[in-house]
């Protein structure tokens, strides 16, 4: 990771409107047809403000270049809350400088210091560069289908 890279917690809706552009290359990148809403910032901000998510964004020189995201989530058959790592992303410029192993730590340590004993995510069957980065960080692959329906 280079010597002006930088991580911190999004604090407010002008943080998350600075990281919006980001999301939305995410969304891209996963080939999802997802449309942020215009009031986006305003959204997360209010979430985050609950307690319901806390965003990791990286920055090189204020811009940002990565984002983690970490909720929570419930085991049913234990009864214990786990974090969910429910975005991790690094702009294909600034992939292997080690930023996404650093946005890991980070929200592993939030996860701990949350009672948390477990993260947990999923990432693209076809992205295959995930999966060999997860593997890497020792983490277990679960191998199980993931479904969507619309409320």
């Amino acid at each position: 990771m280079t010597d002006t890279a930088t991580i911190d917690v999004a604090a407010d809706e002008l943080d998350y409107a600075s990281i919006r552009t980001l999301v939305q290359e995410h969304i891209a990148y996963e080939r999802s047809d997802i449309v942020l809403p215009p009031d986006w910032a305003r959204m997360i901000a209010s979430q985050a403000a609950e307690g319901s998510i806390s965003i990791f964004v990286a920055r090189i020189d204020g811009i940002p270049v990565g984002y983690a995201a970490l909720t929570s989530d419930i085991a049913t058959w234990t009864g214990e809350r786990f974090g969910h790592l429910d975005c991790l992303f690094i702009t294909e410029a600034h992939r292997g400088a080690g930023l996404g192993r650093v946005l890991i730590d980070v929200v592993a340590s939030s996860a701990a210091a949350r009672g948390y004993r477990e993260l947990q995510w999923q990432t693209p069957e076809w992205n295959s560069a995930a999966t060999r980065f997860y593997e890497k960080l020792g983490a277990a692959h679960l191998p199980k289908e993931r479904f969507t329906l619309t409320v």
